[in-house]
């Protein structure tokens, strides 16, 4: 909230009462992402039946995940970078980083749209209409998708984190809304090829809006930057300069891209395991209790959006109190969010079984289980975020790795007795296991840096 305090230097004095309403006003944008993907939901079942949801499931889905791979641990990076050489007054240092960084990305997302579309032409007649449409849109809104984390995460980078959670969360659905509007007032139905065109057109939106914004920051901060000499040689200053223990080597650019992959595998990994263990029945109950859970863990993550960016600039200078004093600031509020939030969701797990049709009690005991893992997540606050901003994605890394392989065996171990409750209590351990071993070495960073050199 720093355009607030500088509009208004009394709140210069409320400076905790400030990060708690920056806090709030994310999870705000964050709950009208949720309130505005539900209303899309019904909308596209209301005009498009259920054909038409599970098309839009498959898009979003294989968008986010090949996204992800497309993106090259980018989004990371421009995050850190762009913190880092902005607090040190380099705005066209970041202005060429992202640059760099948006050009790769792009030629990879060319070089996959190129694929899926000779995989279209060679597939022909053989392949269902469906899937050469689903194919020839997700050749366009994968990398797009791309670029806009790349874009979406230098803008939280450079202290911008409202304006990117909410064209993250709002730009696409309300697309989607807009979309669903317009054929109702024409009492047309949703085909398959507009609701495919809606959403890679709700991408694009995104991507053209997270740019614009990022390039109106990036002008404010270049008219901000005091003429010198140099801020003349500025674009050619790079963050090992700035600080010489941030690396920017191709081994922290293939950790940054494999966190973001192991991120995704750790979150579906039970879904992976289920099928194994459990019936349709069980499986959709522990869906239902994982959606739930995850509304709550969603608004966890989104703290990563303001602190990660200060991570990085307290890791470039090397400020061991600051560094302890964020992460200590993110378990408080992880832990204010979490407890009464997940008090609440136990409480209400009764009625909430009959909205989505289960029995009344069977809930509960997942949502117990699955609690076990979160509490130790939010007690142990952004640690492994911290580790990633501060010149240590190889640990961190080398953790989700373990806890993925730890989480398996004992699932494998145990869910052939336990079904649905084993995979749960492994999936909850290795959650607990893997932010613990986190917070721990987190906290042998910060105490490595507050020692003197010899």
């Amino acid at each position: 909230m720093p355009e607030l305090a500088a509009a208004y230097p009394a709140l210069v004095r409320l400076k905790f009462p400030l990060r708690w309403a920056a806090a709030l006003t994310l999870a705000v944008s964050r709950g009208a992402g949720v309130v505005a993907q539900v209303c899309v939901q019904i909308a596209v079942g209301a005009l498009g039946g259920p054909g038409a949801l599970g098309l839009l499931q498959l898009l979003t889905s294989w968008t986010a995940l090949l996204g992800e791979v497309l993106s090259i641990g980018y989004p990371t990076r421009a995050m850190r970078d762009a913190a880092v050489l902005s607090a040190s007054g380099k705005p066209r240092a970041v202005r060429k980083t992202l640059r760099r960084a948006a050009s790769r990305v792009a030629l990879a997302g060319v070089g996959l749209a190129v694929l899926l579309c000779i995989a279209v032409a060679v597939s022909g007649s053989s392949a269902p209409d469906i899937d050469r449409s689903l194919i020839v849109a997700l050749a366009m809104a994968a990398p797009l998708f791309a670029l806009s984390r790349v874009w979406s995460e230098a803008l939280k980078g450079l202290q911008r984190p409202l304006i990117a959670v909410t064209l993250e969360n709002l730009t696409t659905p309300t697309a989607l809304l807009a979309l669903c509007g317009a054929l109702a007032l024409a009492q047309r139905a949703l085909s398959r090829e507009l609701l495919l065109l809606g959403v890679v057109v709700g991408i694009a939106a995104t991507a053209a809006l997270s740019l614009m914004a990022l390039h109106r920051r990036l002008v404010r901060l270049h008219e901000d930057s005091a003429p010198s000499p140099a801020n003349g040689a500025a674009a050619q200053t790079t963050i090992t300069e700035i600080a010489p223990h941030l690396t920017t080597d191709r081994r922290e650019q293939l950790h940054f891209w494999c966190n973001g992959l192991l991120n995704i595998a750790f979150l579906q990994l039970p879904f992976l395991m289920l099928p194994l263990f459990a019936s349709a029945e069980e499986i959709g109950r522990y869906a239902v209790a994982h959606k739930l859970l995850n509304i709550i863990t969603t608004l966890l993550i989104l703290q990563a959006a303001v602190y990660g960016p200060r991570f990085a600039r307290a890791a470039a200078q090397q400020n061991a109190g600051e560094l302890a004093a964020l992460l200590w600031r993110t378990q408080l509020v992880s832990a204010a969010i979490f407890l009464p939030s997940a008090a609440v969701l136990l409480g209400a797990s009764a009625p909430l079984a009959g909205v989505f049709s289960l029995p009344g009690g069977s809930l509960l005991p997942l949502l117990l289980v699955l609690c076990g893992g979160q509490v130790v997540n939010a007690l142990t606050g952004l640690s492994g975020v911290l580790l990633t901003m501060s010149g240590n994605a190889a640990t961190e890394t080398r953790l989700q790795l373990a806890a993925i392989i730890a989480t398996a065996s004992a699932a494998f171990l145990i869910a052939p007795s336990h079904g649905i409750y084993g995979v749960a209590a492994a999936a909850s351990a290795g959650i607990a296991g893997k932010n613990l071993a986190s917070w721990l070495l987190a906290r042998k960073r910060i105490r490595a840096l507050g020692r003197p050199s010899a």
